[in-house]
């Protein structure tokens, strides 16, 4: 989500607020510039061990790809047993 914002510390930020640190800016900020950097530049995959990549001349911008890897993971599960177990797609956030 935070590929097009480089200047963005995400990793210190990630310290900050673990520390309780406090920020010359609010979340609510934070999470309006990430979303809007996000909005820009769509992208979506799910990752295991071995990665399950999606190709993006076959998916369609727009929708979530979280079902298409819940079902990506359920057939790893029938066709190979990797034992990953049942999952569902995250909740949309907006």
């Amino acid at each position: 989500m935070t590929r097009d914002l480089a200047d963005l510390p995400v990793c210190l930020l990630d310290r900050a607020l673990v520390e309780g640190e406090l920020l010359a800016y609010g979340a609510g900020d934070l999470e309006r510039q990430v979303l809007a950097a996000a909005d820009r530049t769509r992208a979506g995959g799910a990752r295991t061990v071995t990665d399950v990549a999606l190709e993006p001349g076959r998916v369609p911008v727009g929708r979530s790809v979280a079902p298409l890897a819940v079902a990506g993971f359920a057939l790893a599960d029938e066709w190979f047993g990797s034992g990953i177990g049942p999952l569902e797609p995250g909740r949309p956030v907006r």
